[in-house]
């Protein structure tokens, strides 16, 4: 693929579905080797109709050799937002060797959480966060007890995080997981890393750098 077909498909938001993210997205200011994603403002349906905050929407940093995939309509929110009432897809990015990475947002309320909320902590706690969304990031069940092998809340400039590291040997979407959530404005905003063996074994260091990078 030359660089005037890769300029008309892409932008700097990363809309080159099958393209690798290192052909059009900025070198990383945090890791050699990375490049820095940062959806444009009608990228999805959930940015479009202004359940996640435009102006400043997620961000977070990935290998410049991973590719972005495609969201199928009934997974991203393209028929219900901004109503939606399950939690919907953002972005897609894998690499066949190293793992795979998706972005999530949840409405707070299917959460069991009325009445006000301010930070991912006045929705939860780090095992009730996990309990709720971690088939998302397995793709099917998950047992905080026995999958969950590191937990912790991060502040990052001023706002709260919750991370996870679990061990899912029977999952779905892979052995291994990585995860942070956050809260914006009345959504979670989850950002998943999944893995097989083989993948976390080539690329663990990769991986934690890319959740660590995650912002929302």
């Amino acid at each position: 693929m030359n660089a005037n077909t890769l300029a008309a498909l892409a932008d700097n938001s990363g809309n080159a579905e099958g393209a690798q993210v290192g052909s059009y997205l900025p070198a990383s200011t945090i890791e050699e080797g990375f490049v820095d994603f940062v959806p444009d403002a009608d990228l999805t349906p959930a940015l479009r109709a202004g359940k996640i905050d435009a102006q400043n929407p997620y961000r977070f940093s990935l290998p410049s050799t991973w590719r972005k995939n495609r969201v199928a309509n009934i997974l991203s929110g393209n028929y219900c937002q901004p109503s939606c009432d399950e939690p919907t897809t953002e972005v897609l990015f894998t690499d066949s060797k190293e793992g795979r990475a998706v972005v999530i947002i949840a409405p707070v309320d299917k959460l069991g959480r009325r009445g006000k909320v301010t930070d991912v902590a006045s929705v939860g706690t780090l095992d009730s966060i996990i309990s709720a969304v971690g088939s998302y990031i397995t793709g099917d069940t998950i047992e905080p007890d026995e999958n969950v092998v590191k937990k912790e809340e991060k502040t990052i400039d001023g706002k709260l995080y919750y991370t996870y590291e679990l061990d899912t040997p029977f999952a779905i979407n892979g052995t291994h997981g990585l995860a942070s959530v956050t809260l914006q404005g009345e959504v979670l905003v989850l950002f998943a890393i999944s893995a097989s063996d083989s993948q976390w074994d080539k690329a663990e260091g990769k991986l934690k750098t890319m959740v660590d990078s995650f912002r929302a």
